[in-house]
């Protein structure tokens, strides 16, 4: 459905959809999931099924389960009469499928998957998958590095002390962020959290960091979003400063923990 009322049930671990007597449905084809609630978002959740107990069209719904199963599976066929939908005949292809867990302590809430009916609205009309961890962050740190570095590790544990609330995802090219920005700033509403942090340069290409702020920011969806440029030699960048574009350069730790924060006390103005 809407993706509040996807995000409400998540945060509530589905307490306020816990049934005791009939439990917690869930099902494994999103076509029918996307007909039952709509074509924009869809909640999708790790299950502990247990030892489940396969449910026939010859079972009455109000048949009680030994307690010695964990949950109840049943393949489901849809109604060309109405919009109820029935428990398949053994000759029967199923439509869908159900899975009823007896407990909201069997199900993890994982991702929020967004659906679109308009190609020229999303890339080849695809569901995307938003861990909730990014929904629920106030900032989104794009970190772009094409190289490890243990000290990169050091800094993105700091800034998550310093803001527990901040999520920062590790991207290895410029190429996979502007695909990241394509299919989760604009088309999932994270532009507003989003930041970008990446060094100056890449072997073999100096002009790298000034090259992608330039591309970044001539796009008028994503211009709006920061840019830090944190490099140990800022000289030859030093000229893309600009804090009413929100560009900033800067070799200072405690110029990038601001930075990241959700409430920054003072914009980075180092340069």
């Amino acid at each position: 459905g809407s993706e509040s009322n996807c995000l409400q049930i998540a945060r509530s671990n589905f307490s306020s959809s816990e049934n005791p007597a009939r439990g917690i449905n869930f099902q494994q084809y999103p076509r029918h999931g996307e007909s039952q609630f709509g074509p924009s978002c869809v909640l999708a959740s790790w299950l502990l099924v247990g030892r489940p107990y396969p449910l026939t069209d010859v079972m009455n719904d109000g048949e009680i389960i030994s307690d010695r199963f964990d949950s109840y599976y049943s393949v489901m066929k849809r109604s060309t009469e109405n919009q109820n939908h029935r428990r398949c005949l053994p000759h029967e292809q199923p439509d869908f499928d159900e899975i009823t867990v007896l407990s909201n302590r069997q199900v993890l809430p994982r991702f929020l998957i967004y659906f679109t009916e308009s190609v020229e609205d999303f890339i080849e009309n695809s569901p995307v998958l938003v861990p909730l961890e990014w929904r629920d962050a106030s900032v989104l740190i794009l970190w772009v590095d094409d190289k490890p570095d243990p000290e990169r590790e050091n800094v993105c544990q700091q800034i998550l002390k310093t803001d527990p609330d901040v999520f920062v995802l590790e991207l290895n090219s410029w190429d996979l962020t502007l695909e990241w920005l394509e299919r989760h700033a604009i088309t999932c509403n994270l532009a507003a959290k989003t930041r970008i942090v990446s060094s100056q340069c890449r072997e073999g290409d100096d002009l790298v960091g000034e090259n992608i702020v330039l591309r970044i920011k001539s796009d008028r969806r994503f211009k709006m979003i920061p840019i830090l440029i944190y490099c140990g030699n800022k000289v030859p960048v030093a000229h893309l400063h600009d804090s009413s574009q929100k560009i900033f350069i800067s070799d200072n730790l405690k110029d990038l923990l601001e930075f990241a924060k959700s409430q920054p006390k003072t914009p980075v103005d180092q340069h």
